[in-house]
């Protein structure tokens, strides 16, 4: 009798174990499962797109926008800068709108955006995560970022 007792006692306490193991490997392979769908690209959606502005998206038109957007962050940065050396009172707004101005519009005048690509690697023409950015417009958009700061600073210790 106390043979059976044991047994039993054994058997139960396998298997609570093996239960217990295969509860804590679902877990660990749920949390893996989970964690790479975290570090995984963004799905892609092949919802339909409105239509685009042809100019908009063209690469005269592309290299056109830069072209003024250069001229608007170049114009605002000299004009900042002259305000600030005669001694008026300047607003720190422009100090990071205006170089990131001219950092962008120098980024779309040598690259345009490509819609056509961006229509074949991710079914729009739009890049909605900073993934589906293209690499030259992410150096630009950072040297803007880097410049935009530089020149906040440099009015700040003026």
């Amino acid at each position: 009798m106390g043979d059976i007792k044991v047994a039993l006692i054994v058997g139960a306490f396998l298997i609570l174990l093996v239960t217990f193991s295969v509860l804590m490997v679902r877990q660990f392979l749920f949390t893996v499962r989970r964690a790479e769908e975290l570090f995984q690209a963004p799905r892609v959606s092949k919802e339909p797109e409105s239509p685009r502005n042809a100019f908009v998206e063209s690469r005269l038109g592309q290299r056109l926008i830069g072209l003024f957007l250069f001229g608007i962050g170049a114009f605002g940065v000299f004009w900042f800068w002259r305000e600030a050396l005669r001694g008026n009172e300047v607003g720190y707004l422009s100090a990071i709108f205006f170089p990131f101005a001219t950092a962008v519009g120098t980024g779309n005048l040598l690259f345009p955006y490509d819609f056509a690509t961006q229509r074949q690697r991710y079914g729009r023409g739009e890049a909605r995560t900073w993934e589906e950015v293209p690499e030259p417009m992410k150096v630009f958009i950072v040297l803007g970022l880097c410049a935009s700061l530089i020149n906040w600073w440099a009015l700040m210790s003026r």
